[in-house]
Parts: C-alpha cells; structure tokens; sequence
C-alpha cells in the first residue's frame, strides 16, 4: 500500500515547483509588457507586446499550466482510487474466506465424525473387556466353590458317612464308650461342614467386598476362641477401611492366610496376650498378628501347619508375608499388600 500514497506526495512537490516558476515568469512578462520599446523599421512602439494584433502568450506559461492542472487531475483521480482499491482487495478477501469457509466446515465435520467413531468404538471395547473379565471371574468363581465343596464338604460328608456305619457297629457290639467317641467326632465333622459352607456363602456375597467387613469377620471369629483360652484380646482396625473396596478373591485369600494364623496361635502358642491389627500405610494394606507366647524355630520343624499355604497365598495376591517367632517372646506375622 506504500506505493499509492508515495506517488502523489511526489507530485504534490513537483505542482508547488511549477506553481513557483509559473509565478516568477508571469511577473518578468508583465514588467517587460508594461514599457518597452521594439525597434522594427526603426519605430519605436510603446505599450504591451503584440504580434499580428494579439497579444503574445509565453508558451512556457501554457505548458506549466497544461502541466499543473494534469498533474492535479491525476493526483485527483488517484486519491480516489485509493479506496476502492482497498474495497476491491477488502471484497476479493471475504470471497476468498467464503470459497474456504465449506471446506473448514467440512473437515471439522469430518474430524468431529471421526473422533465419535473412535469414542464408540473404544467404549465398546471396554465394555467387551469388562464383560469378559466379569465372565472369567465367574468361571473362577464357580470352579473354586466346586474345589472348596469337594475338598471340604465332601470329605467331610464322607468321614460322617462312615463314622455313623462304624457307629451302629459298636453299639451292636455294646461298646456305648467308643460309640459315644465316634457320635462326638461325627458332631465336629458336622460343625466343620456348617462352618466350610457359611464360609463359602461369605466370601461368593458381594456385600462383603470391603477391608471392613473382613475385619469384622475375623474378629468375630478369633473373640470366641481367644475367651475359650483366656488370653486377653486386643482387635484394631483403621477407621479409613471402613469403605475401602476389595475384590472376591483377595478377601477369599486374606481371610485364609488370616484365620490359619489365628488357629494356630490358639493351638500352639500358650499366649496370654494376643493382638490382630488392621491399618493402611502409604496406600498399602498390613495386616498384623501377634502374641506373647512361646514362640518357635521359623525355620525348622514345627507343629504349626499351613505356613507355606499362607506364604503361597501372600504372593498370589502380590504381598508379602514376614513370620518372625522368638523362643520364650513370641510370634509376629504381619501381611503387607495392595488391596
């Protein structure tokens, strides 16, 4: 735009030049004019100059003026060039933004298409991947309730079967003390079979699927048996567990590991003191039990059962397990994982 505004300054410059040297000779030519004398036929002639009559024009006066009133004319026309040029550029760009305004619009649809295709088809993959990780969850569901049934419920089934036929024999046999042995381990086998079901029951009902209500769960079962052997019992638990959300599996095996040392701390450990503590640290779940009992070789022959199932189940739920026992002090075990 520099261009159409520096040619008229230029001729602006060049009319004042003119103007001035049209001034200067129209002032010389009326002083000669007004008394000067002509000698032609050796007269002399007073008054302006004329020739054939009339009076004489300076040529160079007419073509500045020729000249001024052009250069006038085109910085005129020039001047209001300028803005229909600039309403001429101003129409060719808003033509040129309309031309493109279709296709903008039409890749945004494009690309807002797309970006709906991809969204749906990444739900769907998740709901297909939770639906299927829901159905393996039930396989191993059922297929774990069928090995606990068999295991627990069936032998035991089978061992009061058996016991009540061996019973009926001794009672023929008028042997009322070893049947009256056998009526008791049928009642335990049985107890055993409610106990195996209840627990089965509990770990399959979702209501359960919280760090608080394993807790609870476990504490209802180790008061009862901690009285039957007088040791003073002491249950803490983390107030931020109360909600916090655990899978089916991971209370199945916590409530294992957990109720295996509870049982042998009552069996074996002679303790007059015990503690079963429950807490979140660094977003991590430990689980602690401990007594004053007598202690034992963590490494050598023991009459405590299940530790390597209790270790095995540790790791199955990506935690460790530390079992440290002193003789005469006591035993420690505490179980750190991500719930």
């Amino acid at each position: 735009m520099k261009h159409l505004f520096a040619l008229p300054l230029f001729m602006l410059s060049s009319l004042v030049m003119a103007q001035n040297n049209y001034v200067a000779k129209s002032a010389n030519a009326s002083l000669l004019g007004t008394d000067y004398q002509l000698v032609a036929t050796g007269a002399t002639i007073s008054g302006p100059l004329t020739a054939g009559g009339n009076s004489y024009i300076d040529p160079t006066s007419t073509r500045t003026s020729t000249e001024i009133k052009r250069m006038v004319y085109q910085y005129e026309t020039e001047k209001r060039e300028v803005p229909l040029k600039l309403l001429q550029q101003q129409v060719k760009f808003t033509q040129q933004e309309a031309e493109r305004s279709p296709f903008r619009t039409n890749v945004l649809l494009i690309g807002a298409a797309l970006l709906l295709l991809l969204g749906g088809s990444l739900s769907a993959w998740l709901l297909n991947q939770s639906k299927l990780h829901r159905v393996g969850e039930a396989q191993k569901l059922r297929k774990q309730i069928a090995h606990d049934l068999h295991d627990d419920v069936g032998s035991t089934l089978s061992s009061i079967s058996m016991l009540s036929g061996y019973t009926n024999i001794l009672l023929s046999q008028n042997q009322p003390e070893s049947a009256q042995k056998m009526v008791q381990k049928i009642y335990t086998d049985a107890r055993q079979i409610l106990e195996s079901i209840d627990e089965i029951i509990w770990t399959i009902n979702p209501d359960n699927d919280t760090l608080h209500r394993i807790a609870l769960r476990l504490q209802e079962y180790a008061q009862p048996l901690m009285e039957s052997k007088n040791i003073t019992f002491s249950f803490q638990m983390d107030a931020g567990l109360e909600e916090a959300p655990i899978s089916m599996e991971v209370r199945r095996n916590l409530y294992l590991i957990s109720k295996e040392a509870i049982n042998n701390l009552i069996k074996y450990s002679q303790a007059t003191q015990a503690t079963i503590c429950f807490e979140k640290k660094d977003g991590q779940l430990q689980v602690l039990i401990e007594d004053n009992g007598r202690g034992f070789v963590v490494d050598g022959p023991s009459q405590r059962n299940g530790q390597a199932n209790m270790r095995q189940r540790a790791v199955s739920l990506g935690g460790t397990l530390a079992i440290e026992s002193i003789t005469g002090q006591g035993t420690r075990l505490q179980l750190i994982m991500n719930p």
